[in-house]
């Protein structure tokens, strides 16, 4: 198994873990102008308890 797909299988084990204890999770990155030094790199968070709070927070998607 390659490097990456390693990285990859961590960050799958840890949003797993996360979502297993608070219900969901989201992973994300930032690209160009976002991200000040440019590497690669996820965000694995918990965004909140409830419905209503995840919606407040990123709004409706679907």
């Amino acid at each position: 198994m390659g490097l990456l797909s390693e990285l990859v299988a961590v960050g799958r084990e840890v949003a797993a873990e996360v979502e297993k204890e608070y219900g969901a999770c989201s992973v994300t990155t930032n690209l160009g102008m976002y991200q000040e030094l440019k590497h690669m790199h996820w965000h694995v968070s918990y965004r909140g308890e409830s419905e209503t709070e995840i919606r407040g927070m990123y709004g409706n998607h679907d």
